[in-house]
């Protein structure tokens, strides 16, 4: 199953764009452009994965990632942050990937199949060993 999406970018074509493609690659996608409807958005969604564009009006990305990191609930969804200025140095969670504007899509994909593997990897530490495994091998009763 693939991980939902939300993508908040303020160039609306190109979340569209990115709309298009992630949905027809069977991806459950929601799209913002500003910071005060991405922060809705995430409430009401609930996304596996954030795609969030630094220059988000009303609010921006770093103000959206700000308030992310005070509700643990909204803290623990991975975030591939989109920046349009100098590399960013050290990349503190929720940010799991960043990518300087423009992105290419190939390059997007790219860092949402890395987010969605630390998704994984993250499920499988939260889950507790079954009680009833022998061998590695669950019985039906």
């Amino acid at each position: 199953m693939r991980p939902s999406l939300l993508i908040a970018d303020s160039d609306e074509s190109l979340a569209e764009l990115y709309q298009r493609f992630f949905v027809d690659h069977g991806y459950r996608v929601a799209t913002a452009t500003t910071g005060l409807e991405c922060l809705h958005t995430l409430r009401a969604f609930a996304p596996d994965i954030l795609i969030l564009d630094q220059e988000l009006p009303w609010g921006g990305g770093d103000g959206v990632l700000a308030l992310m990191r005070r509700e643990p609930n909204l803290a623990a969804i991975p975030v591939i942050y989109q920046v349009a200025g100098p590399r960013p140095g050290l990349i503190a969670p929720p940010v799991v990937a960043w990518l300087l504007k423009p992105v290419r899509l190939r390059e997007l994909v790219e860092k949402v199949n890395y987010a969605t593997v630390r998704l994984r990897e993250q499920l499988v530490r939260s889950c507790p060993a079954p009680e009833h495994a022998e061998a590695g091998l669950l019985h039906a009763t």
